[in-house]
């Protein structure tokens, strides 16, 4: 008795006490179950009402504001703000009283916002509309933001506010901030930037000023609005497109309570506090949250995490999570990451492992660590010697162990207890069995329906399944079964025999068409040999089969429809049923044909050749499906009705070859000729036309042009073949089918100067210029190189020529003194030895003296003259022609010859080394001493000037002169050394004398730097 009053009151309030209270508004205020107080909730915020919550904690997030709460009834998240004591000192486990006082609730996505909520919301785009709320405020300034953006054309936004028994009004906000962003195709104020926008000054109400006639731009409002009386306000929004306004902070009241039962007393929760283990399969953003997918026990649940700083989506793909949150149908929610946890291997830290998911998801090296197993479930398949047994997460294969038995043995439906160790199979984890205990008998478990994927990686293997197809073929060794998605092979074995019914021919060939439905165990066909794994072909084990739907009787059985049919709705999938349709063959391209049915046109995939010409009428059969461009029938099977052709073609200018209104139609285009190839024996022309590359191809054998030249021009007819798709081969999305050499019309052939000769041209000479300057680089470096090993040899050449001349002018100087001063000191010795004799005369004494006196002048003239050719400091001319002028008065005066010095030009500039500088002296020497000896002369003229490189010397006397020899004779050796000196150092001596007239002798030496 006691019970059912507790229930009617329970009824009575959360069906009727509850929603008076939330429709009356803050004239009420009682304690609410979460619950019902969840299930009254809308979208839409509230009027202010006064509520309070009580539960028990069961995690709570702080810089979200967020605090999962849990009574009798359910576990709610709420969204609200607490004073920071509150945050300090709650904690999971503990018990809440939570008050709050003329606040306004909303639900979204699964949150109760306790007053945090936009007080007035008009989101997405649209034209000016106006809409209203209302919220209690304080006294004091009071946190206020405005969101809104501008997609397009007109600019709205006027925000108004009204206190109690007041007027409507436009605030005047102190100390208003505004951003403005720039977000293109924005439709959601979610999509307004949290930050980085550009700051607009000088503000002081809320309206669209700041982004007038601009479009896809979003303004954002912070600030605080002054409030003198406490009371509800009424707040006015008019906008074009999105826009919100959150406004006050309702701070709730709290107190710790004991931690009340949240146990429901039998009674089914709107939602519970659970914690569940999984495999992350996907992760993605969700807002500020994650939106995951658990694989938990082979089921797929739904993970939320409403505040996921910190944590990352691609961090979390894979991963085995430990995760606690609020359940609701379908998926749990958690708070935070701080209930999110990894947990690394499925296999349990100690224990056997009690479900099959868990066996299945050890690596081979786990699975050869022999973990215990103690498995319970229902067997599927078996033998004497093994069996597959399935739990409600998964199957595994079992294979007995110790004498290899299993006694006795299995029947597929019953359920057994398999204790034992895990091991390596040959494609996945299996069980050795050590212990086998039969339980009963049961059903066999739900056939999972495998998607193509799962067929095709065998990632289903010992489970339970379902495939469902048409059978195409059918042999002893298999069966050949078109699924929604493509063609499984389902092949026979020792363990594997196929279904009852397709055992024998007579049974096979009554079910070729049939659609039927086979359910076994799955196992994929792995090759041990090789290790390889054959996609889309398996095994069943246990096979049962169900026919579905009978095979035609004939293919005037399958109804006849037309093209548009296949574009009509449908409940039911039309993928395995046979359609029969009427058209004219327009095309081929492999497999792949085009049928028109004069308007529409559809594509057979035939895996069998065709006699159908061209232009043919034609039936097809196959199985539907859809594609971008038309209908696509698949093992379509082709039969002529009637012969025929194909229709005139339709010109069509290039700038409209894109359109895909023209798939299946016969056209005509003028384009240029790219190339003309053979491939896959197939003519494949690549044409060019408007600036579009496309493929014109046919049979090999069109006779006709031959390879048609680049940039021919030509106009081709042929069937628009459309939806390939945009690639390097097709870039166009389409080619035209040619049917004979008629589809090819040649209009003019390209000049034989044409941009291609023209570019070869230019490439070789490219190629020609390329040698030359690696020729060039190469000729470059070699005289480079030569060049220096040349200098080396130069400068040690120099070198050694430097100290041959360095030797010679020594050995010059040894010469010089030797003759110079040997001789002469030897006459001095004897003319001493003289001296000292007593019986000489003291008479030829006196001469002798004199004698010795002469020879030591002598001997040091000849010595300053030598020391004179080999100091450096006397090659300037100037000191040539000072010092031959000394000489010349030396030689001439005591002859009581006059001499006269003429110096033409300047000549200090000029150089002459030591060796020149010698000789010229000796020769002007041997002038001189013809002159005394033989001139008769009494005056000379000596002239010392520069010509060009040369240093020439003159000397003139007024003597007798002389007839100028022919040839060298004895008594001219003079003339002839004067010569054979200057012509040495690359110089030259002309003597020109007339007889009673006098002589000239004229040097010619080349200076130093020549």
């Amino acid at each position: 008795m006691r019970s059912r009053i507790s229930e009617t009151l329970r009824r009575l309030i959360c069906g009727w006490i509850l929603p008076m209270a939330l429709a009356a508004g803050p004239a009420w205020s009682l304690p609410v179950m979460l619950g019902p107080f969840q299930r009254q909730l809308k979208a839409s915020r509230t009027e202010p009402v006064n509520v309070t919550l009580r539960g028990m904690v069961r995690d709570l997030d702080r810089e979200a504001g967020l605090l999962a709460l849990e009574d009798e009834s359910s576990v709610a998240i709420l969204g609200l703000n607490l004073p920071d004591d509150a945050w300090d000192g709650l904690a999971p486990g503990e018990g809440v009283e939570l008050d709050f006082h003329l606040c306004s609730f909303s639900l979204r996505g699964g949150v109760i916002e306790c007053g945090m909520g936009p007080v007035v919301e008009l989101d997405g785009r649209h034209p000016p509309m106006t809409a209203a709320g209302s919220v209690f405020l304080g006294r004091g300034p009071q946190p206020l933001r405005v969101e809104w953006f501008n997609g397009q054309a007109t600019s709205a936004l006027e925000f108004e506010i009204r206190a109690p028994g007041g007027h409507w009004v436009k605030p005047s906000i102190p100390d208003l901030r505004c951003e403005l962003h720039e977000v293109p195709d924005i439709i959601s104020v979610t999509e307004i930037p949290r930050r980085g926008g550009v700051a607009v000054e000088g503000l002081e109400t809320i309206d669209a000023t700041p982004a007038a006639g601009r479009d896809q731009v979003a303004l954002r409002f912070t600030g605080e609005l002054p409030v003198g009386n406490p009371g509800v306000y009424q707040v006015r929004l008019r906008c074009d497109d999105g826009a919100q306004v959150l406004l006050g902070r309702q701070l709730a009241g709290w107190r710790k309570i004991a931690p009340p039962a949240v146990e429901a007393g039998g009674k089914r929760k709107a939602s519970t506090w659970e914690t569940r283990r999984g495999t992350v399969t996907f992760a993605a953003w969700d807002g500020p949250g994650l939106r995951l997918e658990l694989m938990v026990d082979s089921t797929r649940e739904e993970a939320r995490v409403l505040d996921a700083a910190g944590l990352e989506p691609e961090d979390l793909v894979g991963a085995r999570l430990r995760v606690s949150g609020a359940t609701y149908p379908g998926g749990i929610c958690l708070l935070s990451g701080s209930t999110l946890s990894a947990e690394g291997s499925a296999k349990p830290s100690g224990g056997p492992l009690t479900r099959a998911f868990e066996v299945r998801e050890l690596q081979p090296e786990q699975a050869d660590r022999s973990h215990p197993v103690r498995l319970e479930g229902v067997v599927t398949m078996a033998n004497s010697r093994s069996l597959v047994l399935q739990d409600e997460s998964g199957g595994i294969f079992v294979l007995a162990g110790g004498d290899g038995n299993l006694s006795p043995t299995p029947v597929p439906g019953e359920r057994w207890r398999i204790e034992g160790a895990t091991s390596r199979g040959d494609f996945s984890p299996i069980v050795i069995s050590e212990n086998e205990t039969l339980l009963g008998f049961g059903a066999l478990p739900e056939p999972r329906r495998p998607t193509w994927e799962e067929i095709l990686n065998g990632t289903l293997d010992a489970e339970q399944v379902e495939i469902e197809g048409v059978i195409l073929h059918a042999t002893d060794e298999g069966v050949d079964l078109l699924t929604y998605e493509g063609v499984v092979t389902i092949r026979a074995a020792h363990l594997y025999p196929l279904a009852e019914g397709l055992r024998d021919e007579k049974g096979r060939r009554s079910l070729i068409g049939a659609r039927i439905r086979m359910r076994g165990v799955f196992g994929p066909f792995w090759d041990t040999l090789t290790d390889r794994l054959h996609p889309g072909v398996c095994f069943l084990g246990n096979a049962t089969m169900s026919v579905v739907e009978a095979a035609p009787e004939s293919i005037a059985a399958i109804p006849r429809i037309k093209i548009p049919d296949l574009w009509q709705f449908t409940t039911k999938s039309t993928a395995l049923k046979r359609v029969r349709l009427r058209g004219r063959l327009m095309a081929r391209r492999g497999s792949a044909m085009l049928v028109s049915d004069g308007e529409h046109v559809l594509r057979a995939d035939s895996p069998e050749a065709s006699a159908a010409g061209l232009g043919d009428l034609v039936e097809v059969v196959g199985f539907p499906r859809l594609s971008p461009v038309s209908p696509l029938l698949v093992q379509a099977v082709v039969r002529v009705q009637a012969a025929g052709a194909l229709p005139p073609p339709r010109e069509v200018a290039a700038s409209a070859l894109r359109d895909e209104a023209l798939d299946g139609k016969m056209i005509a285009v003028e384009a240029k000729v790219v190339s003309d190839t053979l491939q896959q024996r197939e003519r494949r022309l690549e044409l060019e036309a408007g600036g579009l590359r496309f493929m014109a191809a046919g049979p090999a054998s069109v006779p006709g042009t031959g390879p048609l030249p680049r940039d021919s021009r030509v106009r081709v007819a042929g069937v628009y073949f459309g939806g390939l798709g945009v690639g390097p081969d097709d870039n166009a999305g389409f080619e035209l089918r040619l049917a004979d050499a008629g589809g090819i019309e040649v209009l003019a052939r390209p000049p034989w100067w044409n941009s291609r000769r023209l570019a070869i041209l230019a490439g070789a000479l490219l190629a020609g210029l390329g040698l030359v300057a690696a020729w060039a680089m190469v000729l470059h470096r070699l005289v480079a190189r030569r060049t220096a090993e040349l200098a080396v040899e130069i400068h040690e050449r120099e070198q050694l020529e430097s100290q041959r001349k360095l030797e010679e002018e020594r050995a010059r100087v040894a010469r010089d003194l030797h003759d110079e001063l040997g001789a002469g000191l030897t006459e001095i010795g004897m003319l001493g030895a003289l001296l000292g004799r007593s019986e000489v005369p003291e008479e030829n004494k006196d001469g002798y003296l004199g004698t010795l006196r002469q020879l030591a002048k002598d001997l040091v003239s000849g010595l300053d003259e030598i020391v004179w050719a080999i100091n450096p400091s006397y090659d300037t001319v100037d000191d040539a022609a000072s010092y031959l002028w000394l000489q010349a008065q030396r030689m001439l005066a005591p002859a009581g010859i006059e001499c006269r010095l003429h110096q033409g030009g300047e000549v200090r500039g000029g150089q002459l080394g030591s060796r020149r500088r010698h000789a010229l002296l000796l020769a002007f020497k041997e002038a001189l001493n013809n002159v005394v000896r033989h001139s008769q002369a009494t005056a000379i003229e000596v002239s010392i000037e520069i010509e060009g490189d040369f240093v020439v010397v003159s000397i003139s006397d007024n003597g007798t002169g002389f007839d100028f020899p022919a040839g060298d004779s004895p008594e001219h050796h003079g003339l002839a050394g004067m010569r054979d000196r200057m012509r040495a150092l690359g110089g030259d001596c002309r003597i020109r004398s007339v007889m009673a007239e006098g002589t000239t002798v004229r040097f010619e030496i080349p200076l130093k730097s020549r």
